[in-house]
């Protein structure tokens, strides 16, 4: 039949990624992303549980939030290709637990204070009217791992083929939690970091997602004044309008390459950097020391990197590097035994890897053997849309991963300290 189609999603708590697909052949007909439109109640899901918390119809309020932004961009789809969404034989949906309770209108407070359970983990089916979606058939949630790795995880595990090859891999999803994957086919054993979503621009003063005009390079250059050559590169080479995930990464490397921040993370007063051209750079506004990336004629649109966005960034890449520290003790192996490193999502394909080197967030051990694989939770939820033999290897995925709790470890904490310093 030509009219036998399917839906993969992808519901991030920053970014909501739709896929169109051609049951039949397996082709990606289309393709659309969007922010999440629930980040106007919170930057993460712990805000977003916090919102329902203190406003009594708030898990009312955010399940409309993501059913009417996946009806709209399924209608979007549909429309532009020509489709009718009664003919949507399959939805599958991979995202984190607490994005998945949402859809169903769920309370997520069970996650949120102790013994911290989720309501489930499991794969479920749902026609998709009786969830409010508007296709014709099924809507299927793929299995999660834990309260706190969901199905995105397990889409990202099958879409990366870690779970089948004989040689360990590392999978890095630098999304809002900050998941990180150890395994071969003998096992797999995974952590949550919490590592905040500065790699998908929130919290960020200027920060943004990986969308057109989003500053995705920085490369300084102590001959750039303030109205030379730009120090950055733009996503689809449009007028800035904010920095994104890999510009972010950038900044940081760059600022502590040219000496503008120093080991602590301490962004330099004007006057203690040498450099007449990149001092120029560094003002404080708002009682904050900020330095400029790009300068408006007016001044309202210029675009600053902030000394809070570097704390950011250090609790960030800490909570990384501790977690791919405590993994890789956990197995009782070295960086050599690593064949691969994947970095999953949008950040992945913008990344400067010398610059997640260079702040500490990766090891150099593993400098060539970093591969992004991009969405690998839409991937992955298009290989479970499209294959039974996928679906039954993402329940072996669920069985074969382990998860690591690591607020109770103290192997963590000294490695989360440790990794706040920046060595050059």
């Amino acid at each position: 039949s030509k009219t036998f189609y399917g839906i993969a999603m992808d519901i991030g708590t920053t970014t909501i990624a739709c896929y169109l697909i051609n049951m039949i052949n397996g082709e990606t007909i289309d393709i659309t992303s969007e922010v999440n439109k629930q980040r106007k109640y919170g930057a993460d899901v712990i805000a977003r549980i916090s919102y329902t918390i203190e406003n009594t119809e708030g898990i009312e309020v955010l399940k409309n939030s993501v059913i009417d932004q996946i009806n709209e961009m399924v209608e979007v789809l549909c429309s532009k290709n020509s489709v009718s969404k009664k003919s949507i034989y399959n939805m599958t949906i991979a995202g984190n637990t607490i994005m998945l309770q949402m859809i169903l209108g769920i309370s997520c407070t069970n996650i949120s204070m102790a013994p911290y359970i989720a309501v489930f983990t499991e794969n479920i089916d749902f026609n998709g009217e009786e969830i409010g979606i508007n296709i014709g058939g099924i809507v299927s949630f793929l299995p999660g791992i834990s309260s706190y790795v969901g199905s995105d995880v397990t889409a990202g595990i099958l879409a990366s083929g870690m779970n089948e090859s004989e040689k360990y891999s590392i999978l890095l999803d630098l999304g809002t939690n900050g998941e990180i994957v150890l395994g071969n086919n003998k096992g797999i054993i995974v952590c949550s970091t919490a590592a905040g979503p500065a790699f998908e621009g929130a919290n960020i003063e200027y920060g943004i997602g990986g969308v057109e005009g989003a500053i995705s390079k920085i490369e300084l250059s102590p001959s750039v004044s303030l109205y030379g050559e730009k120090i950055y590169e733009t996503i689809g080479d449009k007028l800035p309008i904010g920095i994104c995930g890999s510009g972010v990464l950038d900044a940081v490397s760059e600022l502590l390459k040219y000496g503008v921040i120093d080991k602590t993370g301490r962004m330099l007063d004007a006057d203690e950097i040498g450099d007449v051209y990149l001092k120029s750079r560094v003002v404080v506004m708002d009682r904050m020391k900020q330095f400029l990336i790009e300068k408006s004629a007016d001044n309202n649109n210029s675009i600053y990197f902030t000394q809070k966005d570097v704390r950011e960034v250090q609790l960030a890449k800490a909570a990384i590097s501790a977690g791919i520290k405590v993994l890789i003790s956990e197995k009782g192996i070295s960086y050599k035994e690593i064949d691969k490193i994947y970095i999953a999502g949008g950040f992945g394909n913008f990344m400067n890897i010398d610059s997640a080197i260079n702040i500490g967030m990766l090891p150099k051990e593993l400098e060539d053997k970093v591969y992004s694989i991009g969405n690998s939770a839409g991937s992955g939820a298009k290989m479970y849309l499209l294959s039974q033999e996928q679906r039954k290897k993402a329940l072996q995925i669920k069985k074969a991963t382990t998860y690591i709790e690591l607020s109770n470890r103290a192997d963590f904490q000294d490695h989360f300290m440790d990794s706040m310093m920046f060595y050059l």
